[in-house]
């Protein structure tokens, strides 16, 4: 019967743990990029001073 190395699953373990942050970490930022050009987008249609920026922390904040 083979001895279970505890280091060598150890090391897969925090190696996929890692993998899965960096993609988590990656796709996070390009669901940001994509809100913040929306956002710029949405607010040129709208005149300074109209509030947009504070009415959509506030329905975001819901």
């Amino acid at each position: 019967m083979k001895k279970i190395d505890e280091n060598s699953i150890q090391k897969v373990v925090i190696s996929n743990q890692i993998k899965a942050s960096i993609k988590v970490n990656s796709e996070l930022l390009q669901f940001y990029w994509y809100m913040g050009q929306k956002i710029i987008e949405v607010q040129k249609e709208y005149k300074w001073g109209s509030k947009f920026l504070e009415n959509l922390s506030k329905d975001l904040s819901r």
